[in-house]
């Protein structure tokens, strides 16, 4: 295989790679969040509110980083799973039950779009200087979408909250997305298909 070959080989297989890289750059999420203290049978028949502390739910928008598909959520209003606002008032709480509904749409912009919810269960705390804790339960959820330009999956996973009295603090987590779009498949098939059409040139030149 001549040197213009090997480079032309070489130059789609950088173009598929790209591809995929560009891609997985692109997988956008947005969504919103509620949720309730003292839920009744796994759905939210409580309040957002006990003496002391309220919850308050936010919304969620934004790209997966290139590469490490990660999109982090959390950290300021607008951008968060919800906040938790504690008072100064000193209130006393052990294993208080709290449910976190997180309904998005995974991705974004597919057709036909799709709603997902997690549901995720947490119990609050009192700790020392008038703080609150709540202990999510951390297990990642996973969820497998499909679209007509390819599909994949996605994994979510939220973390814990410490809240010092007087002060709010915001729920964070993490999306990782797993993308197998068809165009890269379909690009990758078309590369392969190169190698007959070189080699079947290749033997003309030599004869």
């Amino acid at each position: 295989m001549g040197m213009f070959k090997r480079s032309t080989v070489a130059l789609a297989a950088a173009a598929v790679l790209g591809l995929g890289s560009s891609l997985q750059a692109q997988v956008f999420f947005q969504g919103s969040t509620s949720g309730c203290f003292n839920p009744v049978a796994g759905t939210c028949g409580g309040s957002p509110s006990v003496p002391g502390v309220s919850f308050s739910g936010d919304t969620f928008i934004g790209n997966t980083a290139p590469i490490t598909n990660l999109y982090a959520v959390g950290g300021s209003a607008g951008q968060s799973f919800g906040s938790f606002t504690v008072g100064t008032g000193g209130e006393v709480y052990a294993n208080l039950p709290f449910l976190l509904n997180i309904s998005f749409l995974a991705p974004f912009g597919i057709t036909p779009s799709a709603v997902y919810t997690a549901t995720l269960l947490g119990s609050a705390s009192s700790i020392a200087g008038g703080g609150f804790f709540i202990d999510f339960d951390n297990t990642v959820k996973t969820y497998t979408y499909t679209a007509p330009d390819g599909g994949g999956t996605f994994t979510l996973g939220v973390n814990d909250v410490s809240v010092t009295g007087g002060h709010t603090g915001f729920v964070s987590g993490n999306i990782i997305a797993s993308p197998e779009p068809a165009t890269l498949m379909l690009v990758g098939t078309g590369l392969l298909a190169l190698v007959p059409v070189i080699r079947r040139r290749r033997a003309m030149v030599s004869e």
